[in-house]
């Protein structure tokens, strides 16, 4: 059945190419993820959704890396959001650039995963990038990248939703996100913070 299956990745029908993909995440042949990643070039989306998500399921290290090494990255929305998340679930600091060029995306559900995916990652770079959404992106984005914010205990992430709070040119919206994200990182802190603000 393997070396059947194998065959089918090679058919001139895309359908079937992908149908072979999700049939060999079941029975996971010996050696098979080398011939998976030559398909993550394949020229039909689906197929290349499909080795996506069986790889990051059965290899996720070896699907990280096409990932990461893949020129250009992916355009259309939904095989990013997978790679995102399929990053997210091994965030490490070297995925970084891969974020930066991915939240430049134009699809806000595509944004908001890598969003998500930097305030866990809760590096000094990831709040810089949080930071120039904030003031760059959405109000959508920025909401987002201030509850990602509010994920962190980062001492960076506290001083700039300090600041959103503080800068009257802040929208109502996003100042009251900012202090429910204050609170999550020091409540002690901010409801001293908050109090000193309100007088």
């Amino acid at each position: 059945i393997a070396q059947e299956l194998i065959k089918l990745l090679e058919s001139d029908d895309a359908k079937i190419r992908r149908k072979a993909v999700e049939c060999i995440q079941k029975i996971h042949p010996e050696g098979i993820e080398e011939t998976l990643c030559s398909l993550f070039d394949d020229e039909e989306v689906f197929v290349r959704l499909a080795v996506t998500e069986v790889l990051g399921r059965i290899q996720p290290q070896i699907i990280c890396e096409e990932i990461l090494n893949k020129r250009p990255i992916e355009t259309d929305a939904t095989l990013l959001r997978t790679q995102v998340g399929i990053l997210r679930e091994h965030n490490e600091e070297r995925f970084i650039p891969f974020y930066r060029e991915a939240i430049a995306h134009s699809d806000p559900f595509v944004r908001e995963y890598v969003i998500a995916a930097l305030g866990a990652l809760a590096s000094e770079e990831c709040i810089e990038i949080l930071h120039s959404v904030i003031e760059q992106k959405s109000l959508n984005d920025s909401l987002h990248a201030i509850r990602a914010l509010g994920q962190t205990a980062h001492q960076g992430a506290y001083d700039s939703l300090l600041h959103i709070v503080q800068n009257p040119k802040s929208s109502e919206h996003l100042r009251k996100q900012a202090r429910l994200s204050l609170s999550q990182i020091d409540p002690t802190r901010a409801a001293r913070d908050l109090a000193s603000i309100d007088q």
